[in-house]
């Protein structure tokens, strides 16, 4: 998004737009999908529209809430890829002579590096317009589906054969997915709904680590990205941890001035097991990172196709997790006669789990983008911090094992290994009976059982209770030793025996096997019991009978 100031010819900006599309067929091209295969559809003109939206009558903050809102619609919304163009375009009129110029592109058409082309002939169009003169922009030598095609008869022609063996054998057995702790569990189908969280790494720790990598030949990028590793293999609790890159393809003097997609991802595989020292994996993930830039020609898809990866919609092919490092930023287009300031924006989009983006410079400015069906802002805080103790840890003792290494601070050791394991309770020495009676006080209409879908609550199953127990000693004061109670299961069962808690009686369900001969229910109950039916005329009879456990007949 571009902040606008000065007075924007609406007409010329329009225009520049439309002969932009026109000069790049890639910008009105549609994919259609034909017997499973998808193919190019380059139309010969199509209607370019610039939305326009006036919030100039409405006050702070309502403004900018309306002009958010407009950015978070346009950048949400799903293109349909049949039908060009894929980019968008919205001018939102602030003031007179503010406004801003809201711009969301697809990837399929663009990527990083056709950025300066963009910016440059959208620049001169519009110059160009404003003084009614020739843009001067030279014919294309080729366009973006010539350079497809291109790319098309060299894996034919068995170009890419060396670099597939390269990959084929370098991901075998590859992890399909690397399994982070997550705050929900993974849905069916990813929706790439995301946010960012930015930090920083300060001057003094970007030179001295920039300073390690270069003592032990690595560049800036190696010591990163293993860095990263060594994170992702302490969250994910596995040696084997696969990341994604992008690389921007070497053009040719022909292919400089196109717009189109060039850039190309590698997965590159980090292998730390054996609990290895840091300097001894940047010597390790210099010749991995080497091999694997030697191998970039051919296209990420045709890797995935040759592996034979699965396809599903809850995850993408081979990694989940990409690693970026910037060195440069592109810079946005000078309109003539406006004064022009780029504005950050938080599409409220992921395409993968997570991303590490990081712009080098004096310090290093990084964004965590991430998937926020699957983890939290406070999670990714954490990571983030992690991410830079792994970074003083290595600086302070490059020879220490990784393995050793402390993510957590003291505060975050204590509680972990110390609080969140202090689970000593005093609890008051009681009965199970009279625990039973506090809560049937406390608590009298909760529900305390439930059988074959009859309730019963804590106060209807304390007072039936009493009410056996009333009968039971009434009936057997003389026993000499305990009574058992003989019940089959059933809410009827816990009643009474919640009644036995309170004297020495003993509940036999009825498939133990003292139940099994009268001489070992005898036995069992120590002379005197009770079973279901006479508990009912116990409460019933005026003159219940009591039973001796000899004189049962089965």
């Amino acid at each position: 998004m571009l902040r606008l100031k000065g007075q924007v010819d609406k007409r010329s900006l329009a225009r520049a737009f439309d002969e932009l599309v026109a000069r790049h067929e890639v910008l009105r091209t549609g994919l259609v999908e034909r017997n499973g295969v998808v193919l190019q559809h380059v139309y010969d003109r199509i209607q370019f529209i610039l939305e326009e939206q006036d919030f100039s009558d409405l006050l702070e903050p309502e403004r900018r809430v309306q002009a958010d809102a407009l950015t978070v619609r346009i950048c949400q919304t799903a293109f349909d890829l049949a039908v060009p163009p894929h980019f968008r375009v919205a001018l939102v009129r602030l003031a007179e002579d503010e406004h801003l110029l809201v711009i969301v592109l697809h990837h399929v058409i663009i990527d990083g590096s056709s950025m300066g082309p963009f910016f440059v002939e959208l620049a001169r169009l519009y110059d160009a317009g404003r003084r009614g003169k020739s843009s001067g922009l030279p014919n294309l030598a080729l366009q973006y589906t010539e350079f497809a095609e291109r790319q098309k008869r060299l894996f034919a022609q068995g170009n890419f054969d060396n670099d597939i063996a390269f990959w084929k054998k370098t991901l075998a057995g590859a992890p399909p997915l690397l399994a982070l702790p997550t705050m929900r569990p993974r849905p069916a189908v990813q929706d790439h709904r995301g946010e960012r969280l930015a930090f920083e790494i300060d001057k003094p720790l970007t030179q001295a680590f920039s300073a390690l990598c270069a003592r032990h030949g690595a560049t800036l990028f190696v010591g990163l990205l293993l860095a990263f590793q060594v994170l992702l293999q302490r969250w994910a609790d596995t040696d084997d941890v696969l990341i994604g890159t992008p690389v921007s393809a070497i053009r040719d003097e022909d292919l400089a001035p196109l717009i189109g997609c060039f850039v190309n991802a590698l997965a590159l595989r980090g292998d730390l097991s054996g609990d290895p020292t840091f300097t001894a994996l940047l010597a390790r993930n210099r010749s991995s990172v080497l091999d694997a830039l030697e191998h970039q020609q051919v296209p990420f898809e045709q890797v995935v196709a040759e592996l034979g990866c699965p396809r599903t919609r809850d995850h993408s092919p081979l990694f989940q997790i990409m690693f970026v490092l910037q060195n440069f930023r592109h810079k946005p287009p000078e309109l003539a006669g406006l004064e022009i300031h780029e504005i950050e924006v938080d599409p409220g989009l992921t395409k993968l789990d997570l991303t590490l983006e990081i712009m080098e410079g004096d310090e290093l400015a990084c964004s965590l983008e991430y998937d926020s069906e699957l983890f939290d802002r406070p999670m990714i805080a954490r990571l983030a911090v992690h991410f830079r103790r792994i970074l003083e840890a290595v600086l302070a003792e490059p020879e220490r094992p990784i393995g050793r290494i402390r993510l957590l601070d003291e505060d975050e050791r204590q509680r972990a290994v110390f609080g969140w394991n202090s689970t000593a309770r005093k609890y008051k020495q009681r009965t199970p009976a009279e625990v039973f009676a506090a809560i049937a006080a406390e608590r009298p209409n909760d529900t305390a059982l439930i059988c074959d879908g009859q309730g019963i609550s804590f106060g209807e199953l304390a007072l039936r209770a009493r009410q056996v127990a009333t009968v039971l000693r009434s009936r057997v004061v003389d026993a000499a030793g305990p009574v058992g109670i003989f019940l089959p299961r059933s809410a009827e069962a816990l009643r009474r025996s919640t009644s036995a808690a309170s004297r020495d009686m003993r509940r036999l369900a009825p498939a133990s096997p003292v139940c099994s001969e009268p001489k070992s229910l005898s036995a069992a109950s120590g002379g005197l019991f009770s079973t279901a039916g006479y508990l009912s005329s116990c409460c019933m009879s005026p003159s219940p009978i009591v039973a001796r456990a000899s004189a049962l007949a089965f």
